[in-house]
């Protein structure tokens, strides 16, 4: 099992970068480690077929040798005479005590191969408690009895806490973090790479080691324990939207909705607000199309702008979104940051924004943290971060709060983006243009996304009938010479 296990991980990690292995035409050479790690499992399966063999001969002689040896003693030592009457009555004898005998034999392998399975499980069982729902547990409120979201004098660490000596000083940590981010407004986090922006996200949802301080999150209950609140709708829980999309196997719908009642205004709105428009029109069976495993169908902006769309859609006051504007154009960045981040959908609720593209989002946040290999190197309002210097100098030439509507994106529908401004979705602090307010946005004329029900092109067949003879020769063939 050991042998296959390095097999299919080879496999898997060969078909997985397939792309990467064409594009340097690296396909022997990989062929060649798979074709090694096989040899290795064939190896291994015939030296287990060779004991087995070998068993299934024993088991089969040792009665037959048994009957024979006991017949032999008994008329040739003790001079007995071998009647057909105590002749039959013992081979039935050897006959029935061979099944308890048989049985004995299987207990001992299947006590053998549960020992393995519990002996997994006691493993998994006795590593290290989480302390993540310890820390978010509480009711997130500082010394004041306000509500906050931050950091305390708080260290993080990607090790455990009783980590090997050598372990802790390589890990990553955060060191000394104190941050009280906005509720209800937009936050930045910003940083080169590799210097804990995502970590901060991780820590704040409790996935990493805290080693000291305080972390400040609501929303650290089950679902059935959070009731929204009936003036916005809105719920003290947390929505996360990963760097790498993560998406189910199941139709686009499925995947924006994630098991939230369905709202058809707020559908189109989010769907809209996050370009995908285009992407629903031009795909066969709109947001019936499968995404397939890992979104196999779909390009890596298509998969990020779903898994925003999630975010958006759910009903959670606090939504923390890791460079969710990386694998998109700047035309359809700057629309997504204009009628998602900062539209009406996302008003009124806390956005922690994780992001490179400083010089669109900074000016129009309200408390941005900037980042250096795991420390805060500034932190404040966008005005005092941007004075410092810190962010470059092209941040500093964007004008704060500017909605002025850009280029349209190539994956919104001309109806979206009319001079006219009746579908004009904008900044949600920012006045509405052309006079129109946001109540008026007319979504009537966006073609509707539903293309009814679509082939399920991931449904697995089988062939009926009889195996063909070209099957059964190649598999004879197979086995090898004779």
């Amino acid at each position: 099992m050991a042998a296959t296990d390095k097999r299919i991980h080879t496999t898997n990690e060969v078909l997985q970068n397939i792309r990467i292995i064409k594009f340097f035409a690296w396909e022997h050479r990989f062929s060649r480690i798979v074709n090694d790690k096989r040899a290795e499992e064939l190896r291994a399966l015939r030296t287990k077929y060779i004991i087995w063999a070998f068993a299934v001969a024993v088991w089969n002689t040792v009665p037959v040798i048994i009957t024979f040896f006991s017949f032999l003693v008994y008329t040739v030592v003790e001079k007995k005479p071998l009647h057909p009457s105590i002749a039959f009555t013992a081979i039935s004898l050897f006959n029935i005590l061979r099944v308890p005998l048989d049985q004995l034999g299987d207990m001992i392998a299947h006590v053998q191969e549960s020992k393995v399975s519990v002996d997994r499980v006691e493993e998994f069982l006795n590593e290290e408690e989480t302390e993540k729902y310890d820390q978010l547990q509480h009711d997130s409120l500082d010394e004041d009895g306000n509500q906050m979201i931050g950091f305390k004098n708080a260290t993080f660490s990607w090790g455990g806490k009783e980590a090997p000596a050598d372990e802790i000083s390589t890990a990553f940590r955060l060191m000394d973090i104190n941050i009280k981010f906005e509720i209800g407004k937009l936050n930045i986090i910003a940083g080169p790479t590799g210097s804990g922006k995502t970590s901060l996200l991780m820590a704040l949802l409790g996935e990493m080691t805290l080693i000291k301080g305080k972390v400040f999150l609501p929303g650290g209950y089950s679902r059935e324990d959070v009731h929204p609140n009936p003036e916005t709708g809105l719920t003290e829980s947390v929505a996360y939207c990963a760097q790498q999309a993560w998406l189910v196997n199941a139709n686009i719908k499925e995947n924006i909705l994630f098991a939230a009642p369905f709202d058809e205004k707020r559908y189109k709105d989010v769907i809209v607000a996050c370009a995908l428009e285009r992407d629903l029109e031009i795909l066969d069976n709109g947001d019936q199309t499968l995404v397939g495993e890992k979104g196999i169908t779909l390009s890596g902006g298509q998969k990020q702008r779903i898994s925003l769309a999630r975010a958006l859609y759910s009903n959670s006051r606090h939504v923390l979104l890791d460079d969710c504007l990386s694998a998109v154009d700047s035309h359809t960045a700057k629309w997504i940051f204009d009628n998602c981040i900062r539209g009406p959908l996302m008003h009124g609720r806390t956005c922690i924004l994780v992001t490179h593209n400083l010089a669109l989002c900074v000016p129009q946040s309200r408390h941005v943290v900037l980042l250096d290999n795991g420390k805060i190197d500034i932190q404040g309002t966008s005005e005092d971060v941007m004075a410092s210097g810190k962010l470059g100098e092209d941040i500093n030439k964007s004008r704060p709060g500017s909605a002025e509507v850009s280029r349209m994106p190539s994956r919104v529908p001309s109806s979206v983006g009319d001079e006219s401004g009746d579908t004009f979705i904008g900044n949600a602090d920012a006045e509405p243009a052309n006079g129109h307010a946001h109540g008026d946005r007319k979504l009537s004329r966006v073609k509707s996304v539903d293309k009814g029900p679509g082939k399920e092109t991931m449904t697995e067949t089988k062939a009926e009938g009889g195996v063909k003879w070209n099957v059964l020769i190649l598999y004879l063939r197979s086995m090898g010479p004779w």
